[in-house]
């Protein structure tokens, strides 16, 4: 999972980035914001804060369920933006707050809870920092 956030935000977020940018963003982080309120009730650096984690590292410990959901999130605006020929900085804050909304209910529907409930990973540097110190302490047992 290490590093999961900056491939997939910077991929697909890019994306949609541009696609909101052509339709006439001016404030990027509002609008990303937008679907964060609207899948998760509160804005990213809120999530982060109940989470823990940098705002920029919020995908890296996404479990399977909350990644797909918030790819789909990231898509479907995306894909809504350019259907529907949603232009400018309102517009396009209400467009991502409702595909939010909506992949937040689908996730309440599936999961029994809201994504900001959902079970988080342990962070990839965890795990290895873990697995190095059992191994030193297994060698120190193999040696006696």
């Amino acid at each position: 999972m290490e590093n999961v956030d900056t491939t997939l935000d910077s991929f697909f977020n890019k994306s949609l980035s541009s696609v909101a940018k052509q339709a006439g963003v001016e404030d990027y982080a509002k609008f990303q914001n937008a679907g964060y309120r609207g899948m998760y009730n509160m804005l990213n650096v809120q999530l982060a804060r109940r989470r823990g984690v940098d705002k920029t590292k919020l995908f890296d410990t996404m479990g399977r369920t909350e990644l797909a959901a918030n790819l789909f999130r990231i898509t479907q605006t995306e894909e809504r933006i350019k259907s529907r020929n949603v232009q400018g900085q309102a517009m396009l804050e209400d467009t991502h707050f409702c595909v939010g909304r909506e992949v937040r209910k689908i996730i309440q529907d599936n999961a029994g809870c809201g994504p900001e409930e959902l079970p988080q990973e342990k962070r990839l540097q965890e795990v290895k920092k873990t697995l190095k110190k059992d191994f030193k302490e297994m060698k120190k047992i193999d040696k006696k």
